[in-house]
Parts: C-alpha cells; structure tokens; sequence
C-alpha cells in the first residue's frame, strides 16, 4: 500500500500541489470535532482521505499519482474558485486496497473494510472530513458515483474530476440540479410543474447536473458559500425596482444572487423563491454551454431547502426536445417574464462580461378572505375495474381554490381506506404545497391480489389541508373483477 502527503507550503497558485495531512481531530468546548465543525460550516481547511480500493477479479485503472494530481490539481482549484478561497483540500491518497465486495453495490460495508485494513497504518477514516473510496467500475452500481454516510462518496471507475467534484457535493447537502420543460411555456398556469416536466439532472451549466460550471445559486446558498458581505451574498428583494446582477463566476462586491418570494406555507414554515443569476465565460463557467451566458438564469428553490433547485426554461419550446430547448433557458435581454399565479413580473434588461441590470414588479396582494377557501378533490381520470392479480394507476387531483396571490398551502394525506384485497402503493403521493388557484395530482399503484373478493367495493381517501381542520374526502367505487 502506498500513501503520500505533501507540504501546503509547496502550492503555487493553488494548483497542482497536494495538502499535508492536518493533525488528528480535536474536541472544542461545544463538544465537536474540528470535523463536525467543518460538516456544518463547509469553511476552511477540509481534510479528505481518497482510498483506492481493488476488488477480487476486476481491474482497477486509479493510481495513487493519478489520484493525487487530480485532487490536488482541478478538483482542489475548482471548490477554491467557486467559495472564493474559504474552503480548500488537503488530500491524503492511499491505496490500492485488497477488499471482498464488487458483486453487490454495498458502499458502507467498502468504508467499513477500508477501514479495517487501514487500522494498521494508523490511519482512521472516521477522523477525516470526507472520505472518497475510488473503487473499480463495477455494473452492481448503476451510476458513476455516490454519496452515503453524510460524509462519505464513492466513485465507480469514472477517470475524471467532474463526478469528484459532484458526488463531493452531495456531501455538503446538495441534491441534484433539475431543469423544467413544461412544453410551450415556462410554467403552467393551474400549477408547480409537473413531475414529468423535471429532469433529474437537467441544468447544463451546473456540475451537480450535467453541467461543468459553478454550482448555481440555490447551492451555494445551501452550502453557506454566500454568508459573508466579501463573497456577494444573495439579496432578498423586498420592494419593485431595478437591481444589479454581478457574474456568478467573478471574485467582485456585486451581488450574485436575487431572490425573490414566489409563495409562503400558512404557517410560515415553507417558503418558495424565483432565484436570479447571471454568467459569463469567466472561470469554471467557461464550460457551460453558450447559451447560458446569454441572459437571466431563473431557478426555482425554497426554504428550508428541500428538493434543491430546479432551472426554468424562459425561452420555452425553442427546441424540438427537452435537452436541447433547455439549453437556451436564460430570460434574454430585452424580455419579461409574468408569473401565471402571482403576477410577478421579472424583466432582464442588459448585460456586459461584467454585470446584469433587472427590474422586478411585486404582484399586488390578494383581496382580504380569499385565502384558505376551500379545496377540490377529484379523480384525474376515469377508474372503473381492476382484474384480480392485476394492477392500475389512481390519480387524483388536487386544487387550491384560494385566489390568485394566496401563499402556499401544505395538503397531506391523512386517510388511505382500500378495498379489501387490493394495496394502495404512492407513487408521488405528497404532501402537495399549492398557491392559490394551483393545481397538482397524486399517483398511487393499486394492486388486486389473486384472492380479492370480487364485487363493487370503494376506496376512500381523506386529505387535510395544513392550519385547516376541514378534511377533503374522496370515494372511488372500483370493481374488481375475475383475471
């Protein structure tokens, strides 16, 4: 096995040197590790053990020179770009590792034994603040990388520093970066976009997407990389006017993120924002596709977090598909964009390689009493039998009948009744958050097994509506019939 550390003192530009390995974690007065510190804060020194692991049978390409200079090189460059010099890596490499596994895709039991075979050298995972095992490429995974642990990651077979940098990501508590493609328009207007419409990893400038670029704006703000006034935080805009975008990519005083309310939850606790930003080809986003560049990117996120961020397309059906209409999604300059809902109006007026100027219009507030009306409830379309042994789709549909303007409201499922026989599985089952006049719908998988009594029975649903005590009631005569 071979291990190598290097001193942070022969870094030149921060580039192609490896960090020495910082002295073992101690406990501070809080009663954290200098570790459980660096998870929640995501600032400073992060010490990182990358294991090379073998597997009986199959071919590992990794070495630890190839390890090291990647890490040291464009992985270590690209998290000192993106924070502005508040996080960096100190890597220590070792490997290759001898271990049982590869058949099944079982990543902590890989941590488990790496850290047994290291309990020779001395050498204890647990006290690093991430641990990335590079294992060799094997089909029990179905992807090129992964996250577990809260702070640990694998990488399976894939030789290059984006799925490094990616999979590190989900170690800091960032979700993919979706994109919406919801036809001929941006957003429908009954509604949030519909499951279909979101693509797992479909912004093209994000790298926790299929992107090479800067994390967007929605991550940085999850990763604390926009806390302090040096780094251009995120300005929260609380009144119509004109506002200055800087580029997200430039070390400057500008502000690099706007975010703008979309709706709020009753009790306050769930909020959903517009988030602005704007890029050039300076930095890392020099990778993104061109047309990232040529406008106001708009996201959607919330908070708390959730679900990550999700990219809308402002130029919508400019494509003949999803990947490629979504690749001019930037508002252009020149053009407004009218939230369907609300009435926000978000306007991109011009740009330069250096700054972005847009006008926002806050939507006049709904008429006193129009909010917390009441909800319909209702089969999103026709269901009259299913077979014994057979299986069918429910959908149900959920409206908001608030006016227009109202904050979100949190629907739940509360009541499932099935017939007896027959298993109700959710496949987006909710809980639903609805603005006024929003529309959405739950799927749920039912089931007859082969001895469900045949006949007329009913399946019933209650959904409650969050600071409402009123329950939505559903009844659905099914029939069950013979296979």
């Amino acid at each position: 096995m071979q291990t190598t550390s290097w001193s942070s003192s022969t870094i030149l530009c921060g580039t192609l040197a490896l960090f020495a390995c910082a002295p073992a974690a101690t406990i501070d007065a809080t009663g954290k590790t200098e570790s459980e510190r660096r998870i929640s804060s995501h600032h400073g020194e992060l010490r990182v053990l990358a294991a090379i692991v073998s597997f009986p049978g199959k071919q590992q390409l990794w070495t630890v020179p190839a390890v090291e200079l990647m890490m040291s090189g464009p992985v270590n460059a690209y998290y000192r770009e993106v924070t502005r010099q508040k996080l960096w890596l100190n890597t220590t490499v070792v490997g290759p590792l001898q271990i049982a596994g590869g058949d099944l895709c079982e990543p902590q039991s890989w941590y488990d034994r790496v850290s047994a075979a290291l309990a020779d050298d001395s050498l204890v995972p647990d006290s690093y603040d991430r641990v990335l095992l590079f294992v060799p490429s094997t089909g029990a995974c179905p992807v090129a990388g992964g996250a577990f642990a809260q702070r640990a990651a694998y990488i399976n077979g894939i030789r290059e520093p984006k799925t490094v940098i990616h999979e590190l990501g989900h170690t800091f508590g960032l979700a993919h970066s979706r994109s919406v493609d919801c036809g001929d328009v941006t957003l429908p207007a009954d509604g949030e976009p519909p499951f279909a419409a979101i693509a797992e990893y479909g912004d093209p400038a994000d790298v926790m997407a299929v992107g090479r670029g800067h994390f967007n704006v929605v991550q940085m703000e999850k990763a604390g990389w926009f806390e302090t006034a040096d780094h251009g935080p995120i300005t929260t805009v609380s009144d119509s006017g004109t506002y200055i975008l800087g580029v997200l990519s430039k070390d400057d005083q500008r502000k690099r993120g706007l975010r703008v309310l979309k709706a709020i939850s009753p009790d306050g606790s769930r909020r959903e924002y517009y988030y602005l930003e704007y890029r050039q080809a300076h930095g890392v986003d020099r990778q993104t596709p061109p047309g990232q560049w040529q406008g106001i990117r708009v996201l959607l996120g919330s908070q708390p977090y959730g679900l990550g961020s999700q990219l809308l397309d402002m130029t919508p059906g400019s494509g003949p598909d999803a990947n490629s209409d979504i690749r001019d999604a930037p508002l252009p300059f020149g053009q407004s964009y009218l939230d369907p809902v609300s009435g926000l109006r978000i306007s991109a007026k011009s740009g330069d390689s250096n700054q972005a100027i847009v006008e926002i219009e806050l939507p006049q507030g709904p008429t006193p009493g129009a909010c917390q009306q009441h909800a319909t409830i209702e089969l999103g379309q026709p269901l009259a039998s299913i077979a014994r042994g057979e299986t069918a789709t429910l959908l149900v549909r959920v409206t908001n009948n608030d006016a227009t303007g109202c904050p979100l409201s949190l629907f739940s499922l509360t009541k499932l009744l099935s017939p007896t026989g027959v298993l109700a599985q959710p496949l987006s089952g909710g809980p639903l958050y609805l603005s006024g006049g929003q529309r959405s719908t739950l799927v749920y998988l039912l089931k007859a097994s082969p001895a469900a009594p045949l006949g007329i029975a009913k399946l019933r649903m209650d959904i409650m509506r969050a600071g409402n005590p009123t329950s939505y009631g559903l009844s659905v005569p099914l029939t069950i019939v013979p296979e």
